[in-house]
């Protein structure tokens, strides 16, 4: 499960990333966030009267239907597999998607002897912005207070990332944005696709420090590499290896095909004859 979300970026990067004609109204400056943990605000962009919105939601999922949040099991999190089904979701996936903008993610790989979770920053190559995908509510109290709240959409890790989480956040595409934030008709159709969406290229992961788990520590070092004991960065974990190898397997997977027999390409032209 997605523990812990990273953003850290200039406003005019966050026009220019999630805006239209460079404009992206309800935007305001924001500090550098390292560590934002469930149940606190983080920003997100929704399509609101015709126009793109930023707007601040709390990470928390509470169904309209709910009396008492104090009495709900809190929802940071939705699987992309079974959101159109859960009563809890089934109306928000619809009519309520959004983007939360984010230049970092954490997931904890957990170790089967010990239990214990080793957490993982992950990021891009060039360290820039991305969209998790996420659905919101707006929850009203009997006495009148009330919150937007949201749940970001989880799918099934796809290698090389899968040792270390077997779920991961679903990424939108910077194209698919429109696409996913268009929940006029109501109807989740053109946006399903997107539940397959695949991360991006330069998206990478190393492990890092433990003291992400405490929501009280919010500072760069949180995303510094851990170091062996020996003071060498541990090993950094990348999408484009996978890319690399799947290259490699479809290439020698084409030349098997070209020679069955597996003999040189001398000895199979002369089987010809």
């Amino acid at each position: 499960m997605t523990g812990r979300l990273h953003l850290v970026a200039e406003e005019i990067e966050l026009i220019k990333f999630f805006g239209v004609a460079e404009l992206l109204p309800g935007l305001h400056k924001m500090p550098p966030r390292h560590n934002v943990a469930p149940s606190t605000p983080v920003l997100t962009i929704t399509h609101e009267y015709g126009k793109r919105t930023a707007r601040l939601m709390k990470w928390t999922f509470v169904p309209d239907w709910v009396k008492d949040p104090r009495d709900f099991t809190q929802i940071s999190t939705a699987r992309m597999e079974t959101v159109e089904k859960k009563p809890s979701f089934k109306n928000a996936i619809r009519y309520r998607r959004c983007l939360v903008p984010v230049t970092g993610f954490y997931e904890w790989q957990r170790q089967k002897e010990s239990g214990e979770g080793i957490p993982h920053f992950f990021r891009r190559d060039n360290e820039g912005l991305f969209a998790l995908a996420g659905i919101w509510e707006t929850w009203m109290g009997p006495n009148g207070e009330e919150f937007d709240g949201l749940a970001l959409l989880t799918a099934p890790a796809k290698q090389p990332f899968r040792t270390i989480s077997e779920r991961l956040p679903l990424i939108i595409p910077p194209d698919d944005h429109d696409t996913w934030l268009n929940t006029r008709s109501g109807r989740f159709n053109e946006a399903r696709p997107l539940l397959r969406s695949a991360p991006p290229d330069d998206l990478m992961a190393y492990p890092v420090s433990n003291r992400v788990n405490n929501p009280n520590i919010d500072d760069a070092s949180l995303v510094e590499p851990l170091k062996t004991p020996q003071g060498n960065a541990e090993q950094v974990i990348s999408a484009r290896d996978s890319i690399k190898v799947s290259k490699a397997k479809a290439s020698k997977a084409e030349e098997g095909q070209k020679n069955p027999k597996g003999q040189p390409e001398e000895d199979a032209q002369l089987d010809l004859f």
